[in-house]
């Protein structure tokens, strides 16, 4: 039995239990719910987070009274900024091309300069190829996983979609799907999450990701992702860097005079660009944003239908543990070289009374955290799916599959946790 402590209220002097080693806090009047304080935050970042809170709301308040009925619909305004963008990038190549096959009269010298540079634009801007040096585990198929695969396909049929041609697992408290030509449809499961959900989250966990294939949200498309993708890469290129305004090493005063003065006219040169390049992000963003943040919604609502209301509800609310499960995670993964930092996850997780959870509750309303920008905030997604009929679980899975699926995962959580302690050597 967990040791329980008393006090009273300093607000409203109502009788607090709470458990030690988590923040006593009053459920009558949220005395103490969001003790830390808070980051000073810039004007700017203090504009944005406000922006993106009433954004929220306000597409939380609509979904609520209409409810999620089907996927939001496509637009065509994001296609069409997403165009422009991907035109702008096909636009430097023409350039180029044209500088070193025709030249316009221009010197030959004058002509490879700019025709490199108008195609070395093109080449960092375009959102195709790019080498990655991210760290890729092994892809899983259907050989390596044949429980899992089951299961997948499972929900998969439950909601009318594709299964998955591929499986990677990553150290991280998240997951996501992706489609590529050379893989096909690849889910990534971060085992940070995987390992303190339960069998039935882990349905609805599965569920959410494969609803991304009929959820319509057009930031995962080829087109408007290119194109987000591309205006990164153009805020890049285009954001002059700081200036010093001071003489660099040892030169004279005239040397000094050029160094200001050509800083300066690269400032006037590249703010204009980097202010368009920022204006058409800002529009693909708040185009694509809403559609995208409904299209998460839906995924949700599909979650529930597959795996049941409950297990989706607990699913998204095991989201508002993550900083302090990652963290949690990564100090055993440091200092108990021994330990199982899966199981010292999934253990720190389940000591959580339920005091604590109705707290992160209660203050994932405060703070509308969300797991990154391109979804909404937690607590609204764990509400909106609270807010719908509720469904009970179409896909179960039973004590075999799970012990089957732990025993296919052992190899990849090997690697995993091998990987996680060579970040901290000794």
């Amino acid at each position: 039995m967990s040791v329980v402590e008393q006090m009273a209220c300093p607000g409203c002097s109502s009788q607090i239990l709470y458990a030690p080693g988590f923040v006593a806090w009053c459920q009558a009047c949220d005395w103490n719910v969001d003790p830390t304080p808070p980051r000073r935050l810039s004007w700017r970042e203090r504009r944005a987070a406000k922006s993106s809170a009433r954004k929220s709301r306000s597409l939380f308040d609509e979904l609520i009274t209409k409810g999620v009925s089907g996927p939001p619909p496509r637009s065509l305004a994001i296609n069409l900024v997403a165009a422009a963008v991907h035109l702008l990038t096909a636009v430097c190549v023409a350039i180029g091309l044209l500088l070193l096959i025709d030249g316009f009269g221009w010197l030959l010298p004058i002509r490879i300069v700019l025709g490199a540079l108008a195609l070395g634009t093109a080449a960092v801007v375009q959102p195709f190829w790019h080498p990655t040096r991210t760290r890729r585990s092994k892809l899983l198929t259907r050989d390596h996983a044949p429980t899992l695969f089951a299961l997948v396909d499972e929900v998969a049929a439950t909601l009318g979609c594709k299964g998955l041609d591929g499986i990677r697992v990553s150290t991280d408290f998240n997951a996501s799907i992706q489609h590529t030509r050379s893989e096909g449809w690849v889910m990534t499961l971060g085992l940070a999450l995987w390992s303190v959900l339960s069998p039935q989250e882990r349905v609805a966990l599965v569920a959410h990701e494969l609803g991304h294939q009929l959820n319509h949200d057009q930031r995962n498309g080829v087109l408007v992702h290119g194109a987000a993708f591309s205006m990164s890469r153009w805020a890049y290129l285009l954001t002059p860097p700081k200036s010093t305004l001071r003489p660099r090493g040892r030169v004279g005063p005239s040397a000094a005079g050029l160094t200001v003065l050509g800083e300066m006219l690269v400032l006037l040169l590249l703010l204009p660009l980097a202010a368009a390049a920022a204006g058409l992000a800002w529009l693909l963003d708040v185009l694509a944003g809403r559609q995208g943040l409904a299209a998460e919604y839906y995924a949700d609502s599909l979650a529930a239908k597959a795996a049941g209301t409950e297990a989706a509800v607990s699913a998204l609310e095991r989201l508002l543990l993550a900083e302090a499960c990652f963290r949690r995670l990564h100090q055993v993964a440091k200092f108990d070289k021994a330990a199982d930092p899966w199981a010292a996850v999934a253990a720190y997780a389940a000591s959580f009374p339920a005091g604590e959870l109705e707290r992160q509750r209660r203050l994932g309303r405060l703070r509308l955290p969300a797991i990154n920008s391109e979804h909404p905030p937690t607590q609204l997604r764990a509400d909106l799916v609270r807010s719908l009929p509720y469904e009970t679980a179409k896909v179960v899975m039973d004590s075999g599959q799970a012990a089957g699926i732990e025993r296919e995962l052992a190899g990849p959580v090997g690697a995993a946790t091998q990987y996680l302690r060579s970040l901290y050597p000794r």
